[in-house]
């Protein structure tokens, strides 16, 4: 599956990469690339359920312009540089609505047959 487009979620501009080689999705040039995925919140994106995140793209001028909805907070620098930077790309998804079904399927059947084996005979 070829990636989407680079362009900043917020204003919609394009995103060029950072280097000659690689592409804008791991290295954007002014910008930053966020990956999520649920945090038991999302009914769309469930890391935990169905394995997959989401990447986005957000352009520094809408992180400055926007300075104020944005949660800053202190890391571990040499922790964040070995977590971050050992990112495994995995297959791409090309019916993300029919993969998200078919993994709620799975789910829901793992979830009911250990309901089951709970239940006393």
């Amino acid at each position: 599956m070829k990636e989407p487009e680079a362009r900043c979620f917020k204003c919609g501009k394009a995103i060029e990469p950072a280097g000659k080689n690689c592409s804008p999705w791991d290295m954007p040039c002014d910008g930053v690339v966020l990956t999520g995925g649920g945090n038991y919140g999302s009914r769309i994106y469930d890391t935990l359920v169905d394995g997959v995140a989401v990447d986005l793209i957000v352009c520094d001028d809408c992180l400055t312009r926007h300075k104020a909805l944005l949660r800053h907070h202190k890391v571990d620098r040499d922790r964040w540089a070995r977590c971050t930077h050992c990112t495994v790309k995995d297959e791409p998804i090309e019916d993300i609505g029919k993969y998200h079904d078919e993994m709620r399927a799975e789910y829901e059947a793992r979830a009911k047959a250990m309901k089951t084996e709970e239940e006393p005979e």
